[in-house]
């Protein structure tokens, strides 16, 4: 699955724009390769607040937890492309 185009608005280096890494590579990689990239390059930098309790959560934190419960998961069976 490509990205239609190139726009990614998930890059933190470039949010409004085409996404260098994906025009880079010719949009030959999947949208999870590309969102799991992002998050491995940004793992210090912050993703957002969450305002009810101000914690700061950074890209690599939310990886983390991703990584945690994708493996949850597939000891429970669930394997990707599951819905």
């Amino acid at each position: 699955m490509g990205f239609g185009g190139g726009s990614c608005r998930l890059c933190p280096e470039n949010l409004s724009g085409v996404c260098a890494k994906a025009k880079e590579e010719n949009m030959g990689i999947t949208r999870a390769k590309h969102i799991a990239d992002i998050f491995g390059r940004n793992q210090d930098r912050l993703l957002f607040v969450d305002v009810r309790n101000d914690q700061q959560v950074t890209y690599g934190a939310l990886l983390e937890s991703s990584k945690r419960m994708a493996s949850f998961l597939e000891t429970r069976g669930v394997k990707p492309g599951i819905r």
